[in-house]
Formats: C-alpha cells, sequence, structure tokens
C-alpha cells in the first residue's frame, strides 16, 4: 500500500469530529443518568445513606471545580469562570459541615437540625457567587487574596454561628417543618438566582454560547433545588429528594463551564491536530487567505510608496522648491496616517477572530460616547460644512467595553461624513432604554446599492470607495466595527439607498 492510500485509508476510517463530539456527550450523559439513579436508588435503604452519597456526590463536584479552576486561572480565556470556581471550595466546606451535621450521622451530638442552618448559608453563598462572579476578575493577585479572604470569613462565621455562639435562626423544627426564617432565606435565595440568570444574560457577551446555557442550566437547576426545599415538609419527602439530585445538577453544570473555559479550549487551541495538512478547507482558510492578501496589498503599496518619496526627497531635497517639499511631506504624513490606521484595524479584527481579545464591560454613559465622538470628528464634518444633530429619545447607562463601543461609533460617523455630499446633514440618535440600546447614524449622502451591502461586513468583499470630496479609505472599518459588536453581543444594521443616503444602526445589550 502506498504513503498517499495508507493516509487515505486512515482518513476513511477515523470517525468525523462532529460523531466524536456526540459520541462524547451521550456517553457522558449516560454516566451522569447511572451515577444519579445508583444515588436515588440508595434512598431504599434509608434516607441517611442516600443523603450522605448526595452530599458527597456535590462535594466532590464541587471541590474539582475549584482544583481546575486553581490550576487554569492564568489560562483560562474568561478569568471570572475561575472566580466561580474557586468560590465553590467554601461552599464545598459548608456542605462538608452541613453532612457531618445531619442528623443520625452523630459527629456533633446535641446540635439538633444545624445541618438545616448550615444548608441556609451554603446555599446563600452558592447563590451570591452565581450573581456577582461576572463582575470580579483575577487580572490581579490582590484580588484573588481579597476573594479568599471575604470567602474564608463568610464560612468561618457561619460554621462558628451554628457551632459555637449558636445564634443561628432555627430552620427546621421537629412536627413543624421548615420555620418561618428557612422559608423567607429560601425565597431569598431564589430571587438572587432570579437575579443571577437576568445579570449573566445581560453580561452575556464574553461567554461562548455553549458556556453561557451551561451557567444559565447551573443557576435554573440551582433555583429548582431551592424551591423544592423551600416547600418540602419533610426532609424524607420525594421533593427533598428532588432538591438533592437539581442542586448535583448544578454543581456539574459549574464544573463543565470551568473545564470547559480552563482546559478544554486552550487545549484546542495547543493541539497539533489544528495544523493537520491534509484537511479539507474550511471559510476560515478563505477567510486567512483573504488575510494574507490585506497585508501583502494594502500594506505593500502604501510602505512602498513612502519608501519611494522618502528615498526621492533624500537625493532632491536640496532642488525642491519649498511648497514643492511641503507638498511631498504632507503626502508622506497623509500616507503613514492611513497606513497606521489599517495596521490597528488588522491587529484588532486578527484578535478578535483568535479570541484574544476579551471586552472589558463597564457601566457607560450612551449618550456622552455618542458625543465625544461627535466632538472628536468636528473639524472633519466642518471641512466639508456637514451639520450633525444629535436626537436623544432615551438615556442611560449601558454594559459596554468602552473603546470598541468608541471605535464602532467612530468609524460609523467618518462614514457618514466621508459620503456625505457639502453643506449635508448627518442624524444621529441614541436610545437607551430597557433592551437592547440603539444607537443610529443616517446621512443623506451617496447610498449603497443591495449588492454591496451584502460585502460590507465580509472580509472577502472589502470595498475601497472613495468620499464625496476624494476621501479614500481601506474598506477595513466596518468588518472591524462588526466584529467589536458581536463581542459586545450586539450588531450592526445597514438600510440604503442610492441617491438618497444610509442609516447605520448599533444594537447592543443595555445594562
Amino acid at each position: 500500500m502506498t504513503e498517499t492510500q495508507s493516509s487515505s485509508a486512515s482518513a476513511v476510517s477515523a470517525p468525523p469530529p462532529s460523531r466524536m463530539a456526540t459520541r462524547g456527550l451521550v456517553a457522558e450523559g449516560l454516566i451522569i443518568i447511572l451515577g444519579v439513579a445508583i444515588i436515588a436508588a440508595s434512598q431504599l435503604w434509608g434516607h441517611l445513606l442516600f443523603h450522605c452519597l448526595a452530599e458527597l456526590a456535590g462535594i466532590c463536584v464541587a471541590a474539582s471545580s475549584f482544583v481546575i479552576a486553581w490550576h487554569t486561572r492564568r489560562l483560562n480565556e474568561n478569568p471570572t469562570i475561575a472566580v466561580l470556581g474557586i468560590a465553590y471550595l467554601f461552599v464545598a466546606i459548608l456542605d462538608l459541615f452541613h453532612m457531618l451535621a445531619y442528623v443520625g450521622m452523630g459527629v456533633f451530638p446535641g446540635y439538633h437540625f444545624a445541618a438545616s442552618q448550615l444548608w441556609v448559608v451554603a446555599s446563600a453563598l452558592e447563590a451570591a457567587s452565581l450573581l456577582l462572579f461576572t463582575y470580579i476578575g483575577l487580572a490581579k493577585g490582590r484580588t484573588l487574596a481579597v476573594l479568599f479572604i471575604l470567602a474564608g470569613l463568610y464560612t468561618m462565621a457561619a460554621i462558628a454561628a451554628v457551632f459555637v455562639f449558636r445564634i443561628s435562626p432555627a430552620s427546621y423544627a421537629e412536627g413543624l417543618g421548615q420555620t418561618p426564617f428557612r422559608i423567607g432565606a429560601g425565597i431569598g435565595i431564589m430571587l438572587i438566582l432570579i437575579a443571577a440568570t437576568l445579570s449573566l444574560w445581560v453580561r452575556r457577551a464574553p461567554y461562548p454560547r455553549d458556556v453561557h446555557i451551561r451557567l444559565q442550566l447551573s443557576i435554573g437547576a440551582a433555583f429548582l433545588s431551592e424551591l423544592a426545599f423551600t416547600v418540602s415538609s419533610s426532609n424524607h419527602a420525594w421533593v427533598n429528594m428532588s432538591g438533592h439530585i437539581l442542586k448535583i445538577l448544578s454543581f456539574y453544570f459549574v464544573a463543565k463551564a470551568v473545564i470547559n473555559t480552563g482546559l478544554e479550549r486552550p487545549q484546542s487551541l495547543l493541539s497539533p491536530r489544528a495544523g493537520e495538512k491534509n484537511r479539507q478547507p474550511t471559510p476560515s482558510d478563505t477567510t486567512q487567505s483573504s488575510f494574507i492578501s490585506v497585508l501583502s496589498h494594502d500594506l505593500k503599496s502604501p510602505v512602498g510608496g513612502i519608501q519611494a518619496a522618502a528615498a526621492f526627497l533624500s537625493k532632491n531635497h536640496g532642488s525642491l522648491e519649498k511648497d514643492e517639499l511641503d507638498e511631498m511631506l504632507a503626502t508622506i504624513a497623509a500616507t503613514a496616517a492611513s497606513t497606521l490606521t489599517l495596521v490597528e484595524n488588522v491587529v484588532g479584527w486578527a484578535r478578535c477572530q483568535s479570541g484574544a481579545m476579551v471586552p472589558r464591560l463597564a457601566l457607560l454613559d450612551g449618550e456622552k460616547a455618542l458625543r465625544r465622538q461627535i466632538l472628536l470628528l468636528a473639524e472633519a464634518a466642518k471641512s466639508k460644512s456637514v451639520s450633525i444633530d444629535v436626537e436623544v429619545s432615551a438615556t442611560g447607562s449601558l454594559l459596554s467595553d468602552d473603546s470598541m463601543l468608541s471605535a464602532i461609533l467612530r468609524n460609523l460617523l467618518q462614514n457618514a461624513i466621508k459620503f456625505s455630499h457639502i453643506g449635508g446633514r448627518i442624524a444621529t440618535r441614541v436610545s437607551i432604554q430597557g433592551n437592547p440600546c440603539v444607537f443610529v447614524v443616517s446621512d443623506s449622502g451617496v447610498g449603497i446599492g443591495p449588492e454591496t451591502i451584502e460585502r460590507l461586513f465580509r472580509i472577502d468583499g472589502r470595498l475601497r470607495s472613495v468620499g464625496t470630496a476624494g476621501e479614500k479609505g481601506n474598506g477595513f472599518g466596518l468588518i472591524l466595527s462588526q466584529e467589536y459588536a458581536r463581542k459586545l453581543g450586539g450588531a450592526i444594521e445597514v438600510e440604503s439607498e442610492i441617491g438618497r443616503g444610509s442609516t447605520f444602526r448599533l444594537i447592543l445589550p443595555a445594562g
């Protein structure tokens, strides 16, 4: 058998990646179902055995999340999830004390129903972690120290309140069931979890879709688990058993999110299989080819022009008139500035494609962000006698990345000025009320045809149209703007008609 035949045979025998992924998910699902079934079946031998197995399963999963999050915190593509994994260490500690304090274990004699009190503080810490983790990063070492100190103090205070000072309110009473405090605490925890799912939805932009879904499933399972324990009238009821199973699933989904961002994604980037030579061309190959074309053509031409002009000046500067010299220097400066802008845009686009660029979200004033870019471009608009109007239909704050938002608005305004006629008018509008947030930039310029709109945001269909006053561009601004918008969880929409102008809408999730 020849070498070519051998490679072809191996390629045929190897299952496709999609099938392998499906098989992995099926196997993983079967393992989870089997494990849950074994834990549920242990109820037949006694509730104490079931409780110990269920709690140990949750503790092991939560502790595993911490171990993985801790050792991958510097590799994790989204450190906020690493924060969540670290927080679950202290949830696991409280759950361990909850298990040991359970009636019938005999580890803490003289403490009746302390397990219920510890469950409340553990669930509260879990809910708070799910609500706050998106706001905490590990960029600085002191953040990690503060996280450990606060979570450690909370854990020690909770244990001391139950076992040392005995000041923790009673959560369960023999013959009466859940106390009013326990029911009120359960409702409060469920409200925190509702806030957590809303917060994660608003701040979903930095998280891959599969990770976002797992985190939402974790919050949902935690909510149903807390609901089950809040309405349960007995520790031996089936509702109580369901609550334990749901809690294990909640911990499992968090662990999967930590594994995905801390291990699987970094490993896939480093895997040698990513560089296989005998694979079929993909859309990313076309994109890479177009990217190389940009570097070889769009950069080579202006840099070559600057080099030629500089060489000419070095030989003939003594014989040139001052006006000629000033004109050539101005041309070199303009070409260099244009080339620098292209380089910055290409680098920004490449970072977006590689996943290296992660938005740094903060609450921003939408109206101020728009007016700031209009002020920066005031001279360019004045040179063409173009007026820019601002309409604020609803103001407020949005959760976004300041530099990305500024770059998008600046590109939209620059294009509007570029394609406006002398003495034209640009209308801008910002609306931040609920969700989504909308920025609108409309001009009455030359307009864009339908076939051109389809190519606006494609790197392989890049447009290099000349403005109404001869302004040149590299066609990369809108491509980069759309990438930024996607990173922020939004998009750019276009409406245009030849001869009647264009309207660009930037739609982003509000904060």
